[in-house]
């Protein structure tokens, strides 16, 4: 059985042929339009200064249950205040900053920084003096509030041993109490009624601000891993930027090599045209 094209599949074999025939006649303007903007391409990398950018993430911490220490939206204004780009309209701070402080994926109490330089080290060296100002500041704040936490079950503690000293004592004041004495006997009770009333209220206190001092509804602030130099800029992008010269070069090239052959085959047809 004989196979036989169809007219428009034949037809676009054809067109096909002429335009790998045409490119093949005019390869010179193919390979000049690749390597002219591959020439820009190179150049631009290597005029551009490359720029870095290292991250650390930093876990809020909280006294007991009560939230962190600086809401991420007031910590992320305070830093950028401090440390980003932006110092004022039109203003730019240079190199090392600041450029994103907000929420991690790794927890609504962790906040990630990340920061920019023009050499590898000096965005992790931002990071780190960052990181050590904001760590001083919460462990001086952890620390006030724990010693307050520590005076208050303190505090607790001495009340309930004097309490307990009473309750004791109104206890063998019962103890010698007769049978016959009635009003005596019901006014201590009473009273020692309520001291075990206060005792029982004491101790519930405490046992709740022992448990609230306890990880995690008590943490410090602390950082999460390390800061380290990156390896590679993030800017400019090297293999995007050959890709795209070499897809724009080919594409250049291409249409020069149509143009040149159509005022080819003009002047073929009107020799006076130039």
């Amino acid at each position: 059985m004989q196979v036989t094209s169809s007219p428009a599949q034949t037809r676009q074999e054809s067109t096909l042929l002429e335009i790998w025939g045409l490119l093949s006649r005019r390869r010179l303007w193919l390979f000049a339009g690749v390597a002219i903007l591959l020439a820009l391409g190179v150049g631009y990398l290597t005029l551009t200064v490359p720029v870095y950018q290292a991250s650390a993430k930093v876990r809020i911490g909280q006294i007991g249950g009560a939230g962190p220490f600086e809401a991420p939206d007031v910590l992320a204004s305070r830093l950028l205040a401090e440390f980003g780009e932006d110092v004022a309209t039109g203003v730019k701070r240079p190199y090392p900053t600041l450029t994103r402080v907000g929420p991690s994926r790794a927890g609504s109490s962790v906040v990630e920084l990340v920061a920019v330089g023009y050499k590898p080290d000096d965005p992790a060296r931002l990071l780190q003096r960052v990181t050590a100002d904001l760590l001083g500041r919460h462990r001086e704040i952890f620390e006030r509030n724990s010693n307050a936490v520590s005076e208050r079950i303190h505090s607790l503690e001495t009340q309930r041993g004097g309490l307990h000293s009473a309750y004791q004592t109104s206890t063998k004041l019962l103890e010698r109490f007769k049978p016959d004495d009635a009003a005596p006997p019901l006014i201590v009770a009473i009273e020692r009624g309520r001291m075990a009333a206060a005792i029982a209220q004491l101790d519930k206190e405490k046992l709740a601000l022992e448990q609230s001092s306890l990880p995690p509804s008590t943490a410090p602030s602390e950082l999460l891993g390390q800061i380290t130099a990156p390896a590679k800029p993030i800017q400019p992008k090297k293999t995007i930027i050959v890709v795209l010269s070499l897809l724009i070069g080919a594409l250049l090239g291409t249409m020069g090599a149509f143009l040149a052959e159509f005022f080819a085959k003009a002047r073929a047809l009107n020799p006076s045209v130039r």
